[in-house]
């Protein structure tokens, strides 16, 4: 078996405590979301906590005979993709909408209701400028070969000026908020074959699950699993089986060529231009004696910048800025209240792609 324990350094101990990551992971196991996916997570054959001091220990199934891929590689197939978003697809269908409020997904919080918005808006800023000019932990042994593009660059700013209000909309708007898993990239997969001898894949590591947009779990697997020329050939059909998957699994029917689908499409593109946010305070709080940290940590901001250039995730976010997206046209009254509670003004920034009309101008 495995056995899990909360971390004993204090910087972990604190931000876990602070977020209750080791709390969401320990109810996950303990309670009736693990026995109700319809996929496979590592059986758990004891669990217990003191949630006063935060002692946590989980005996668990240690997986044997999987396959755990190496993402350094770069040679996941598209028929690996589709059972890890298959698998994303089943999970959201059974707490979205409507099933956001089941009582066995309750100690799960809204991502705005937490403490990480604004701890990330704090820290991103000068996360972005030690990326931005390559000057991380021991640079002076490092080869960061990632270049940030200007479809990031030129609205960086106002992006980390206004993370917070994305985050508010994107745990208000009712049509796409569920459950996320919070860390869906391959290294928390594992492949194995079935009882009737098809492939499929089970997921683990369930300390960072909110409730928000579900098209961010999504983002972050593309982001953190699939290289640039994958998501050049691929990125469309992963989409499709997405959409495809959460409509057997019971959630919205999402079909190709309708506004419904342009509208989480959209949500996906900006979603990315967003979660690169991520990988970059990763990226600055990196750990340089660890053998594999620097390699992983540029490959992904490859991958980040090849999904912004290829979704042209910043025209969504000037569609965002403006009140234009689809979702925010059917829920005006959503983002009316969100931009008057953080007073926030899209000031037109020099180059900008999303070009309003005469009226929408005025």
């Amino acid at each position: 078996m495995m056995v899990k324990f909360a971390s004993s350094d204090l910087k972990t101990r604190s931000l876990t405590a602070l977020f209750g990551f080791t709390k969401s992971e320990y109810k996950f196991y303990s309670g009736k979301m693990a026995q109700d996916l319809p996929f496979r997570t590592p059986k758990v054959y004891y669990a217990d906590m003191n949630m006063w001091t935060g002692n946590c220990c989980l005996m668990m199934e240690y997986i044997v005979g999987g396959e755990f891929q190496d993402v350094l590689k770069g040679n996941l197939t598209l028929g690996d993709a589709k059972l890890m978003v298959g698998s994303l697809a089943q999970l959201h269908a059974l707490y979205i909408g409507p099933n956001i409020n089941k009582s066995e997904i309750k100690f799960i919080p809204l991502l705005n209701e937490s403490q990480l918005p604004k701890l990330a808006h704090k820290a991103s800023k000068d996360a972005y400028k030690m990326v931005l000019n390559k000057q991380q932990p021991g640079n002076a042994n490092q080869n960061w070969d990632y270049e940030f593009p200007v479809e990031f660059t030129k609205y960086a700013d106002d992006m980390f000026d206004h993370l917070v209000l994305y985050w508010d909309h994107s745990s208000s708007w009712p049509t796409t908020l569920g459950v996320i898993h919070g860390d869906a990239r391959t290294d928390n997969f594992w492949f194995y074959n079935d009882e009737t001898g098809n492939r499929t894949c089970g997921l683990l590591d369930w300390q960072l699950m909110f409730k928000q947009c579900v098209m961010a779990d999504i983002c972050w697997l593309v982001l953190g699993s699939c290289t640039p020329e994958f998501q050049r050939d691929h990125i469309d059909a992963i989409l499709d089986h997405y959409f495809t998957e959460l409509a057997k699994a019971g959630g919205p029917n999402v079909e190709a060529g309708t506004e419904d689908r342009a509208m989480w499409e959209e949500l996906f593109d900006v979603e990315m231009y967003v979660i690169v946010i991520k990988s970059i305070i990763g990226c600055a709080d990196i750990d340089p004696s660890q053998p594999r940290v620097i390699p992983q940590m540029n490959m992904q901001m490859r991958n980040n910048f090849e999904a912004i250039r290829l979704r042209k995730s910043d025209q969504a976010w000037e569609k965002f800025r403006h009140g234009k997206l689809i979702v925010q046209k059917r829920f005006p009254e959503i983002s009316e209240k969100l931009f008057k509670k953080h007073k926030a003004e899209f000031k037109r920034l020099e180059g900008a792609t999303y070009d309003l009309n005469p009226e929408e101008q005025q």
